[in-house]
């Protein structure tokens, strides 16, 4: 049998999945078992093999989202150009191309700042995103040479409106405050006003009045589904019930 100076030549396994341990491991890098082996001694001085749990082992992880990025932009240009190349090769000028250059701007809008981000915030994701819809709706405009400027009266007007129901929810998402059913009831009185204001805003530019009729048949589920989650939010008994019965 070897002896006990022997033994602490030997590498640990970890109890719970068995994975190698190196001496340098207090705890399991794989399962954060902590290790006992009283056999085998642990070195402080050790350089740890193994990243810390959740720890990105190439450091910040910017390199990796440079390198994504640079794939999607790369595979967003491809059917961009091929079509640039073509229309320009037919029409001797850019017509219809131009449509999909500004969609896959659109979408390379959308996609590519997360990756591009260090850390990346839902505020400037979202202005981001604002001002790529809007771009692309003025090209849209522009591209249609309508007679009646819906860009300004129309399309701004309900662009704003959703960018504003999508900023209240997202800030209330990420309220510590704010319970699930609280966020739920902001959802849907988020909902309903985007509803009415999208109404207002159509019948200003169609008639040039305003007549709500179908925005209030949609307000009026979404202010009583928001009522619920406020009654159920404050009987706790009720919502025990609920989850219980629903297995939520």
């Amino acid at each position: 049998m070897p002896s006990r100076k022997a033994l602490q030549y030997y590498m640990s396994y970890c109890v719970n999945c068995g994975v190698e341990l190196h001496e340098s491991e207090k705890k399991c890098p794989l399962c954060d078992t902590v290790v006992l082996n009283p056999a085998a001694a642990f070195d402080d001085n050790a350089k740890p093999v193994f990243p810390k749990l959740g720890e990105n082992a190439g450091g910040d992880g910017s390199e990796n989202r440079r390198l994504t990025a640079l794939i999607i932009s790369i595979v967003i240009a491809i059917p961009v150009s091929v079509c640039l190349i073509t229309n320009y090769g037919i029409s001797k000028s850019l017509t219809w191309s131009l449509l999909v250059l500004a969609i896959m701007s659109l979408l390379w809008l959308f996609v590519t700042p997360f990756f591009l981000m260090k850390k990346p915030k839902v505020t400037n994701i979202l202005l981001i995103d604002l001002a790529a819809v809007l771009l692309f709706l003025f090209i849209l405009y522009k591209y249609d040479n309508a007679q009646r400027n819906w860009f300004v009266t129309l399309a701004v007007p309900v662009t704003l409106s959703a960018f504003t129901m999508i900023c209240i929810l997202a800030a209330s998402i990420r309220s510590n405050s704010f319970s699930s059913l609280t966020t739920a009831a902001v959802f849907f009185l988020s909902l309903g006003a985007f509803i009415v204001a999208l109404e207002v805003i159509t019948d200003l530019y169609i008639s040039g009045g305003v007549s709500l009729l179908w925005s209030l048949i949609v307000l009026a589920p979404c202010a009583l589904l928001a009522l619920l989650c406020v009654i159920l939010k404050r009987k706790k008994q009720l919502k025990d019930e609920l989850k219980r019965r629903f297995y939520i």
